[in-house]
């Protein structure tokens, strides 16, 4: 099977991921991309066998399962899907309808990609990818996003299914990682951590704003272990109600006022290219209305000059990967591993 970057990039993030992805999370990584465009990749890689849907009831929306693993990852339909005959059904037909219950796991690894990768434009790492690059760390957040290259956001889901805030307050709990984040760098790059906490904000009556609890428990953090912070530190939530919204910055102090560098939302950033979907949408019209003016022979005419450009186009960049240094020859001379899951943006949008 033939595929694009693209197409490449959404099966990459599916294994990732746990061999699922959701729309909303393909729309994600693509902000510059008209969401129909991306709509028919993805519909493209069910109909080659590549991915298969089902319903989840908990998300309200289709999932696409991979099915064939990478080498590293299993396949998604096989990871997820227990029942034989379901397995059998969805990789015959492309589809195995609504599918029972889903693990809390599985709900929590789409949150986290879909934020990790909505708020960088594509470039995120995973905490599976995360857990193999810890050093000994006793625990690792559950995404990271790198919306630039000397930038990373560490994405913390926390669900709190019957849990209560004071877990925040242990050894290498949340409250005392994200304290950690504000001291000075004690290297020369100057290179800072933040953090961006999803949690529901009423837990009970008992507890009927979590996030002033978690600030509440990073203040008293810092006053113990902090000997310097270092200027414009705070951190940064997201209501798991809207997971597209801008994040909001919480400062500290309080009181010291707004974030040092802008963290734009998934919606946000959709947004910033919304002209030139427009644009390509427009363009897209008029070359269907073209298509559709000419006769049959003319239509027959332009798909086969179409097609040999493609395997032109095919067979020189299969010429040009044989030339190409073999894996692993260039270096990362930043020394930080950072996963570019996004193809480079595409003029027009599409």
């Amino acid at each position: 099977m033939q595929l694009n970057d693209r197409q490449d990039s959404i099966l990459r993030t599916a294994d990732f991921l746990g061999g699922a992805i959701v729309l909303e999370t393909v729309y994600a990584m693509f902000p510059d991309v008209r969401e129909a465009v991306l709509r028919r990749i993805v519909a493209k890689l069910v109909r080659r066998g590549a991915l298969v849907w089902c319903w989840a009831g908990e998300l309200g929306c289709k999932v696409f399962l991979t099915t064939h693993g990478d080498g590293k990852h299993e396949a998604g339909v096989r990871r997820w899907l227990k029942d034989p005959e379901a397995v059998r059904r969805a990789l015959e037909t492309g589809s195995v309808g609504r599918v029972k219950k889903l693990p809390p796991k599985f709900i929590h690894n789409q949150t986290s990609g879909l934020v990790a990768l909505g708020i960088s434009g594509g470039r995120a790492e995973f905490e599976r990818e995360l857990w193999r690059q810890r050093d000994g760390a006793p625990v690792v957040a559950d995404g990271a996003a790198w919306p630039e290259p000397d930038r990373r956001i560490l994405v913390e889901n926390e669900r709190m299914v019957g849990q209560s805030p004071h877990r925040w307050e242990q050894k290498n709990g949340l409250a005392d990682r994200i304290a950690k984040s504000f001291r000075e760098s004690e290297t020369s790059d100057g290179f800072h951590d933040e953090y961006i906490v999803i949690a529901p904000t009423f837990l009970s009556d008992d507890w009927p704003d979590s996030l002033r609890e978690l600030e509440k428990h990073v203040a008293a953090r810092v006053v113990k272990n902090n000997h310097k912070n270092r200027q414009g530190c705070g951190w940064w939530s997201l209501d798991p109600g809207a997971l597209d919204a801008d994040p909001v910055w919480h400062s500290f102090p309080a009181d010291s006022g707004q974030s040092p560098r802008p963290l734009p939302g998934i919606r946000s950033r959709r947004l910033s290219f919304e002209a030139d979907h427009k644009e390509a949408a427009e363009i897209d019209r008029l070359r269907k209305a073209r298509r559709a003016a000419l006769t049959a022979e003319e239509r027959a005419t332009e798909d086969r000059d179409r097609a040999e450009a493609k395997a032109k186009a095919r067979k020189q960049n299969q010429e040009r990967e044989a030339a190409s240094p073999p894996a692993g020859a260039s270096i990362d001379t930043s020394g930080r591993a950072s996963l570019t899951l996004a193809a480079p943006p595409h003029a027009g949008g599409c």
